[in-house]
């Protein structure tokens, strides 16, 4: 651990008791889960990969038993963490979708590793490795990614910005396929920075292969293609257990590997930037908490009726923004199976085509592993690219709503109130357009507060912001928040894609082959034209129950974020007497003195720290 990180987490120390005082428990548990992280040096290595590509193997190799259950089949989306400890004894948790911990043994945990419940967020063990020097890591381990359990891809979109390091496991035998390309594309874009350093773990390789095999080295060319980079390579070699069923595979040196790029000190640096960074915006945030408070003390003593109007706009904002939610669900509504249709026609239009000029056919599988393969897949991806457009036209027109209305409601309020200085109203207009950007802050962290990552908690939040750049509109200079996006794209082109996967497949096993290809052909144009058909229903329903409700949930919520907690507050300050009032403006300046102490002494500390090497 650095010196600068070690004097950083003093100051986030005493900042501790300065923010209890503001009565924000989420406030005071970011903040104690920041100076955690910052006393404690850990690192976090996200595993991911196509299902049976043996993740939970590779991780297994670290103790002398089995921890994870190794299954080839799919599970739901349920991370697994594991933190190796010093502790002799393991200990087991099952962390809820309600935040609450609650430990259970270690037959337990494997169940729920296996087939978790509706209010599993993830599984959480304290494990001792078989090496000290890997203390301090934290592992995750991702489901499968395949293209049946799309919620796979929207738990994966929220760990691989948040790590420190990201392993990728693929088989020697299945090479690196079209699922691999689409998982690499996720982190791709996840990580728009590329400052993540990434290991492609082959497993199962041939004992005696080298890094020069055909296979291997075209592992590696594909795996680089996709990313866009150059990635760190580890082979781990295929054991015999028909031989010897107990036996397991050594990933030393993987984990090894794993070791030297984090204590790598370019990395760690990148790690203490970010924890700074952290810090630095939990001081300035509180600042403008302060502020904001101050002035609405301060209103409430000059002038109730002022911010009983004050509060009166900010009601009629929320309700026109949650009108405005409602209007774009509508829209989206209207818009939607029309588009759908069409989609659904021109696909088939291609696929008919293609089967009609195609004299290429060898029989029931091939015709089946061409259309699954290449005509489904192209299709949807392009119909899926121009709904997602849709979508993202009228998700854009709704944030650009939802700013006009806040602006013209900060206008507003601004006219109805008057302060005696300049200074005050100055304060009090940029700490009224912080509230939008607390209210972003909150929401990013409230969806990032359970990882950890490059910095810890909610260290990614910076990775989360670039993602969603092009996909929302601004306010106030930040971006309004819409994590429903991992819902579109590419998500839903894979939901596409597995639904009339397996409608198309039931309809071909029913034609005959061996006859004519006139007589078939028309037989699996019907077939097209049938599934096509049955997967429009499907989708659509899929539109209508879950993917329209997300979306209008999720907006729903970020326009509350923005606007109840500040109400709230005016309302309880509009119930307080005059002495009341005074009171707690003489403690508020006092809580902002201190808090600006710390921002000084975090700044100098900053100045001292660019001048010294770690």
């Amino acid at each position: 651990m650095s010196k600068l990180l070690e004097r950083a987490a003093i100051i986030c120390e005493d900042l501790l008791p300065i923010i209890e005082k503001l009565d924000d428990q989420d406030a005071v548990s970011y903040g104690r889960l920041l100076c955690q992280r910052l006393h404690e040096y850990q690192a976090y290595v996200t595993v991911i990969g196509e299902t049976s590509t043996g993740k939970s193997t590779l991780i297994n190799g670290l103790f002398y038993r089995n921890l994870l259950p190794a299954k080839a089949k799919p599970t739901s989306g349920t991370v697994v963490q594991v933190k190796l400890t010093e502790e002799e004894k393991p200990e087991f948790y099952v962390v809820n979708k309600d935040a609450s911990l609650d430990e259970i043994d270690q037959v337990i945990f494997e169940k729920i590793a296996e087939l978790p419940d509706e209010n599993t967020l993830r599984l959480l063990a304290y494990v001792n490795p078989t090496d000290s020097s890997f203390y301090g890591l934290n592992i995750f381990d991702t489901p499968g990614y395949n293209s049946l359990i799309v919620e796979h891809e929207e738990a994966l979109k929220e760990f691989i910005p948040n790590s420190d390091l990201l392993v990728f496991a693929c088989g020697y035998r299945t090479g690196f396929n079209q699922i691999d390309q689409d998982l690499f594309e996720v982190v791709r874009e996840s990580i728009p920075n590329k400052d993540i350093p990434i290991i492609l773990a082959i497993n199962r390789v041939p004992p005696g292969t080298n890094i020069s095999n055909g296979r291997i080295k075209e592992i590696i060319h594909n795996a680089e293609d996709s990313l866009h980079q150059k990635v760190n390579t580890v082979m781990v070699n295929e054991v015999d257990k028909k031989r010897d069923p107990g036996v397991r595979p050594n990933t030393m040196d993987l984990w090894h590997q794993v070791n030297t790029i984090i204590q790598d000190p370019s990395v760690q640096e990148v790690v203490d930037r970010s924890l700074l960074q952290l810090l630095q915006g939990f001081i300035d945030d509180s600042i403008s908490s302060v502020d904001l408070m101050i002035s609405y003390h301060s209103i409430k003593r000059e002038d109730t009726v002022a911010l009983q109007k004050q509060h009166s706009i900010l009601k009629q904002a929320h309700l026109k923004s949650v009108n405005a939610v409602f209007s774009c669900s509508r829209r989206l509504k209207s818009l939607l199976p029309p588009s759908i249709d069409q989609a659904a026609n021109n696909i088939e239009r291609s696929i008919v085509y293609d089967i009609e000029s195609s004299n290429k056919w060898l029989g029931k599988d091939d015709t089946y592993a061409w259309i699954q393969g290449h005509a489904l897949p192209i299709g949807m991806k392009k119909e899926g690219r121009i709904i997602e457009s849709l979508i993202s036209i009228e998700l854009d027109r709704l944030d650009e709503e939802l700013e006009e209305i806040a602006n013209t409601a900060i206008k507003e309020i601004k006219r109805s109130i008057q302060f005696k200085a300049d200074t005050e109203t100055e304060i009090f207009e940029k700490a009224l357009k912080n509230l939008l950007q607390r209210s972003l802050a909150k929401y990013i962290g409230r969806s990032l507060s359970r990882l950890g990552g490059r910095g810890g908690l909610a260290a990614g939040a910076g990775n989360f912001a670039k993602m969603a750049v092009k996909r929302v509109g601004k306010l106030f200079g930040k971006k309004f928040p819409r994590p429903v996006y991992a819902k579109i794209g590419r998500i839903f082109n894979k939901k596409f894609i597995a639904k009339a996967n397996v409608i198309l497949m039931v309809a071909i096993e029913v034609i005959d082959f061996t006859v004519e290809s006139h007589r078939w052909k028309g037989k699996l144009t019907k077939a097209v034209e049938k599934t096509l058909r049955e997967w429009k229903t499907e989708i659509m329903n899929d539109m209508v129950n879950e993917v329209l409700p997300s979306i209008e949930k999720e907006n729903l919520q970020g326009v509350d974020d923005i606007y109840l907690e500040d109400m709230q507050h005016i309302e309880t300050i509009l119930q307080m007497s005059n002495k009341e009032i005074d009171e707690s403006i003489s403690s508020l300046i006092l809580v902002r003195e201190n808090l600006v102490q710390s921002r000084e002494s975090f700044i100098k500390l900053l100045s001292e720290g660019e001048n010294n090497d770690r």
